[in-house]
Parts: C-alpha cells; sequence; structure tokens
C-alpha cells in the first residue's frame, strides 16, 4: 500500500502545472494580436505601393501628353489639390477601363469629376480640360462606328471563302466537313474581337508615350504645327490616329490570315 501512494506521488509531481505568469498572459495576447492584425497590414501595404506607382504614372503621363511646361503647371504645388490626389492614380486605371466596354457608363463622368466645371472653357483648339472630357465621348462614337466597320471586313473574308468552297465543294462529304470544321476553328481562333489580357494593359500603359511620340512626329508637319501649336492637341491627335491605324492594321491583318487558312488543302500521298 505504502508502495502505491509513494507512486501516485511520483505521477502527480511529473504532471505539468499551468503557469499563471502574468508576463506569458501578455506575450500570448500580443502573439494573438499581431497574427490577427497582420493580414491587414499587408492589404495596406500593398494598397499604399499600389497608389504610389499608379501616381507616379499618373505624373509621368501628364508629363509625356501635356508635354513639359504645361505638365509642370498642371503639377505644381499650386495646383496640387484633392483632385489630383484622386486623378493622378486614376489614369492608369482609366487607361486600361477604355479598352473595356465595361466602364462605358462611368468614363464620360470621371473627367468632369476629377478635373471640375470650372475649368472648362469652350475654345478653338478646345482646351485641355475640354479635350480631356470629351475623348470618353469621341471613345464611344468610335467603338460604335467600328463595330459597324468591323463585321464588314470579316463579311468580305466570309464571302471570298464561300467563293472558293462553290469552286472546290463538288467532292466528297468529308471535304466539306473538314472545310466546315477549320472554319469553325478559325471563328475562334481568329476572331477579331478576342484580346489577350497582357496585351491589353501593356498596351494601355504604353499608350502615353505612343502618343507623345505620334505628335513629335505630326510637329514636324507645318500645316499641322500651325494649326495646333500645343503639343498636347498634338499628342492627343497622334494618340487617337494610332488606335485608328492599329485597329485598320489588326483587322487586315487577321483578314488575311483567314484567308491564308481557308485555302489550305490536304494533298494526297501515295506512300512512294
Amino acid at each position: 500500500m505504502s508502495a502505491f501512494f509513494s507512486k501516485s506521488r511520483d505521477v502527480s509531481e511529473r504532471v505539468p502545472r499551468r503557469s499563471k505568469d502574468l508576463l506569458l498572459s501578455i506575450m500570448t495576447f500580443v502573439d494573438k494580436t499581431v497574427q490577427a492584425v497582420v493580414p491587414y497590414i499587408t492589404l495596406a501595404g500593398v494598397s499604399m505601393a499600389f497608389y504610389v506607382v499608379s501616381t507616379t504614372f499618373g505624373a509621368y503621363a501628364v508629363m509625356t501628353v501635356c508635354g513639359p511646361d504645361e505638365g509642370e503647371r498642371l503639377l505644381s504645388e499650386h495646383n496640387w489639390g484633392w483632385r489630383t490626389w484622386i486623378g493622378l492614380p486614376l489614369i492608369p486605371i482609366v487607361l486600361v477601363c477604355s479598352r473595356l466596354s465595361v466602364a462605358d457608363a462611368v468614363l464620360p463622368l470621371l473627367p468632369f469629376i476629377v478635373i471640375g466645371n470650372d475649368r472648362i472653357r469652350l475654345t478653338f483648339p478646345p482646351s485641355p480640360a475640354l479635350t480631356l472630357c470629351l475623348l470618353p465621348c469621341a471613345r464611344f462614337l468610335y467603338n460604335g462606328l467600328w463595330m459597324f466597320v468591323r463585321p464588314l471586313l470579316e463579311r468580305g473574308t466570309v464571302t471570298g471563302g464561300g467563293r472558293r468552297g462553290s469552286a472546290h465543294g463538288n467532292g466528297a462529304g468529308n471535304g466539306e466537313a473538314r472545310d466546315g470544321g477549320v472554319v469553325g476553328e478559325e471563328e475562334n481562333e481568329f476572331s477579331l474581337g478576342r484580346r489577350d489580357g497582357q496585351r491589353l494593359v501593356l498596351g494601355s500603359l504604353l499608350l502615353p508615350g505612343i502618343s507623345s511620340i505620334a505628335g513629335a512626329l505630326l510637329g514636324q508637319i507645318p500645316w499641322v504645327r500651325s494649326k495646333l501649336p500645343d503639343p498636347f492637341h498634338r499628342n492627343i491627335l497622334g494618340g487617337c490616329l494610332f488606335i485608328v491605324m492599329k485597329d485598320i492594321a489588326g483587322a487586315v491583318y487577321w483578314r488575311h490570315r483567314k484567308m491564308q487558312r481557308r485555302t489550305r488543302r490536304v494533298r494526297n500521298y501515295d506512300g512512294e
């Protein structure tokens, strides 16, 4: 019996006791608090980094499109207010959203909110503020016109393919099925409306620099320089012309790619 009680005392002595240390309780509370706050701190840091990068790009776009003189005037401390803090980081976002149709209802209102009605003046050439306010409307009209022109280009391709199909479509049914499969594959692979996300973002962010280069080239033409003495208007015109030429070149390119795919035929192989 004495051995049993001595063994029980040994087991009880080996069982760890909960510490009532105040320091341990404080450190446990701090550790749980840090674990709960870390995701929010990370999100805040990423958001601040995105805001800084977007603001820097917005300032670069203003200096590139408006020119050094007008850009420095717009970004001076005298004009730096809450509209600037909101407008500059919105520039890369607006450039990317302008390539999409999801922001059609919001884009026309943003210039009036960011710029303000007091800066809009009816002059010729239009003031930079009025030009920026008219750009979303011009984009809307251009997209509508392009949606009308693009089917004409595609219809010309389909008509050419139909003539070739009537010339060669009197053979076996397998050939017709193969041609139909090729047509369906082409429509999915070479659709003019398909856009890659990476190319969309990169092309949108490169637009201010491309507009500046195109505007500098237009400035070499005396007639354009006399009508548009301000670099801002030449850069805007150069960017618009670049977009039109890019869309036309892309439509022509995909049209020829479709025609090339339609003219493919499988040759007979005798194995000799």
